[in-house]
């Protein structure tokens, strides 16, 4: 599944759709995810007001719950006598991965003779070049590639391009 972002809802006197993100720069650590699962609030009396946390800097000292029963959210609600959930909290672990998307060009010898009978006058075409350029043999074919009529558009990954990928598209 992949993180979407919080649709945040007052029902019944309790939230729902809460997403909570941690840092992808943390190591990961059971811990944090054990504590979020957010079922025991301090409260006047077990509030640590000398803790260095955003919780004490975001609230001004301030319990957890103390921010609760004040916030505008509950002011129209029945009140909470109560030091946690009115109802059973239920948590979905979800992680966001890294995506990588390919582009494979097919460059063996029976693809080029596909292309050459379909197609057999590329000059005039545009093309999208999507490489790590790298190449540091680019300038030999600059007049050619600018003779043909191609339109280039090209999208350098990583940042060792050499600078005459860029002269592609501008001169195209």
């Amino acid at each position: 599944p992949v993180v979407r972002g919080s649709m945040v809802q007052l029902k019944n006197g309790g939230y729902e759709d809460i997403v909570i993100a941690i840092n992808p720069e943390l190591p990961e650590n059971h811990n944090i995810i054990r504590n979020i699962q957010v079922v025991e609030f301090c409260d006047q009396s077990t509030h640590n007001e000398k803790a260095i946390n955003m919780q004490n800097k975001m609230c001004n000292y301030k319990s957890t719950w103390e921010v609760i029963m004040n916030s505008t959210d509950f002011s129209n609600t029945s009140p909470i006598n109560s030091t946690s959930p009115p109802f059973e909290t239920s948590f979905s672990l979800l992680q966001a991965k890294d995506r990588v998307v390919c582009l494979v060009l097919d460059v063996s010898g029976s693809m080029s003779e596909v292309i050459k009978q379909k197609y057999s006058h590329l000059d005039g075409s545009e093309i999208v070049l999507l490489t790590d350029g790298e190449d540091r043999g680019m300038n030999s074919c600059l007049t050619e590639v600018k003779n043909s009529g191609s339109i280039i558009h090209t999208i350098a990954l990583g940042p060792s391009a050499a600078p005459e990928l860029e002269q592609f598209s501008d001169m195209t």
